[in-house]
């Protein structure tokens, strides 16, 4: 897992043996839907997910969660706000039940520094493929933009649920279930429930 972590990317067996040596860090199991890190919290570590899923996600003051991504395993989340000492305006929960791996930020070796720096600017990119697909004009345009943009072929699983999808895309959750069941139909993608296939020819068409 720690090999196929961006965290330590470049780095080879004794390298990351010598890294986890030197963080301070623990690992902890988390049950579906129990917080890791609260929002309105400060925190002083950072987390990589090591089995499962963590969300990150914000309430409005209305009540209504936003949903901003979903971390996949080998990934990690808090380290901006854990380096600027700012109060959190996101949640990370469990997605799913999971193990994380939590370190400090304090003491962290040469090699982490600089993995994290190119992980934040990954994180932006992120962020701005999110803000393209929620900015298309009609729910058509968001869904297909989110789906190309994972450029795999055949069937493949993305980390929403259908709230999720909806959030992530910025619509309400019964207008893009209208939406997918009308896409289905007229033969543009098929689905079973986070299980996707783009249906190219008739995209293309």
């Amino acid at each position: 897992m720690f090999r196929q972590s961006p965290l330590f990317a470049s780095c080879d067996d004794l390298q990351i043996e010598s890294c986890l040596k030197a963080l301070d860090h623990s690992i902890k199991s988390y049950k579906k839907n129990e917080t890791i890190f609260m929002e309105g919290a400060k925190i002083e570590q950072i987390g990589l997910v090591l089995k499962g899923t963590v969300r990150i996600e914000s309430v409005d003051y209305e009540g209504a969660v936003h949903l901003y991504t979903v971390v996949e395993p080998s990934f990690c989340f808090g380290e901006t706000y854990a380096f600027l000492g700012k109060k959190l305006k996101v949640s990370a929960i469990a997605n799913t039940d999971c193990f994380i791996f939590l370190f400090s930020i304090k003491n962290l070796p040469p090699c982490i520094l600089e993995n994290l720096l190119r992980i934040a600017l990954l994180k932006n990119e992120i962020l701005s493929e999110r803000i393209e697909h929620a900015s298309k004009k009609t729910i058509r345009k968001k869904v297909l933009s989110y789906l190309s943009a994972q450029k795999k072929e055949g069937w493949f699983t993305i980390p929403f649920n259908r709230e999720q999808m909806a959030s992530y895309l910025n619509v309400e959750r019964s207008a893009l279930s209208k939406e997918l069941g009308k896409m289905k139909k007229e033969g543009l993608i098929n689905f079973h429930r986070n299980r996707f296939c783009l249906l190219k020819k008739k995209i293309q068409n």
